[in-house]
């Protein structure tokens, strides 16, 4: 620890108020000390009074008293044995000398940020970490390391090592004494051989996995849109969804997901020539989009009891002059149905 003596700290205090308190160019000047050090020796020669140096001490013994050291440890245990949080709220000391603190004033209290895991334990941190069952901060917090070492792991398991696998051409071929690989062996006696057939299965669980939630994602997506475009109404039914809106399930999918549309025309009971004919028609206006709002306000009228004859003949006496079968689509299409009391 450099120690400064009480003349040293006298000309820094004064050229630091000779240089309207700019701590950077005290320090350019004398080459010492820090800006926070500066200010606290600054704050006490003003409270003595800006007296001849005597409330700056001659530098020599202890810098700290035994009440600042039992704050610091006291405040490293209260505030989650941070040492960065506890330097920043109370101004000193280094990180260096917290450590010893805490190791003096309560043996085995001081959190060791990183402890030594094994390949075993790293091996099935990285399958829970790959599998999505749990994040990298969670695992991190249970093994004592950070979540950006988790994510290391997993980045140095899965990808390919070109170095090593060139080498174990080389082993295949005999240009590679036994003693070499043996060298290369992981904590647990495998090889690199056995290391590479366990990365590659983990591998393949990712990408099973990955497949099986894309396979999800997009069957839950097609049960949303099919309610979103028959509503929430009795008589929605998804096995009522016409190919015109099959057609729009179909490029709202591809768009969704970034897939091509034919590659979907299977999943949602499309035709190809069905798909490319009702693509044409979805830009034209639908042939009775004007009958929809009257039909709805009969049907509402009618407290939702009404069949499509009624309505028809609802419409019929309002003037409205279409067929029966007309409305009966309009409703069906569009999930107006009437309610059946049994």
């Amino acid at each position: 620890m450099v120690k400064y003596t009480r003349e040293q700290r006298l000309r820094a205090v004064r050229l630091y108020e000779q240089y309207d308190r700019s701590a950077a160019s005290v320090i350019n000047e004398l080459g010492c000390p820090s800006r926070q050090m500066l200010v606290r020796w600054h704050r006490a020669w003003v409270e003595a009074g800006r007296d001849d140096g005597g409330s700056l001490g001659d530098g020599r013994g202890e810098r700290y008293t035994p009440g600042q050291k039992r704050a610091a440890v006291d405040h490293y245990l209260r505030h989650g044995r941070c040492a960065a949080r506890t330097i920043r709220a109370l101004g000193y000391p280094c990180k260096a000398l917290l450590a010893r603190w805490v190791d003096e004033l309560e043996p085995g209290q001081r959190r060791i940020s990183r402890a030594p895991v094994d390949a075993g334990t790293r091996r099935k941190a990285v399958v829970e970490y790959a599998s999505g069952s749990r994040t990298s901060r969670q695992i991190g917090e249970e093994l004592g390391v950070s979540a950006d070492v988790v994510r290391n792991w997993k980045h140095k398991m899965l990808a390919g090592d070109d170095k090593e696998r060139a080498m174990g051409d080389d082993a295949d071929k005999g240009g590679t004494p036994k003693s070499r690989e043996d060298r290369h062996r992981d904590d647990g006696g495998r090889s690199l051989e056995g290391m590479r057939r366990e990365r590659d299965e983990i591998r393949s669980q990712l990408t099973r996995m990955r497949a099986e939630r894309d396979e999800l994602e997009i069957e839950l997506e097609i049960i949303r849109y099919t309610k979103e475009l028959l509503g929430k109404g009795r008589g929605a039914d998804p096995d009522n969804l016409t190919n015109a809106g099959r057609t729009r399930l179909v490029l709202h999918l591809a768009d969704r997901f970034a897939m091509k549309p034919r590659d979907l025309l299977g999943r949602c009971g499309l035709s190809r020539s069905t798909f490319y004919d009702n693509g044409k028609r979805l830009g034209r206006p639908e042939r009775d989009e004007w009958l929809l709002d009257p039909v709805r306000r009969a049907f509402e009228q009618s407290r939702e009891r009404y069949g499509y004859r009624r309505i028809w003949r609802m419409l019929r006496d309002r003037g409205i002059r279409v067929c029966a079968r007309r409305v009966m689509k309009l409703m069906t299409r569009h999930g107006i149905a009437h309610y059946h009391v049994k």
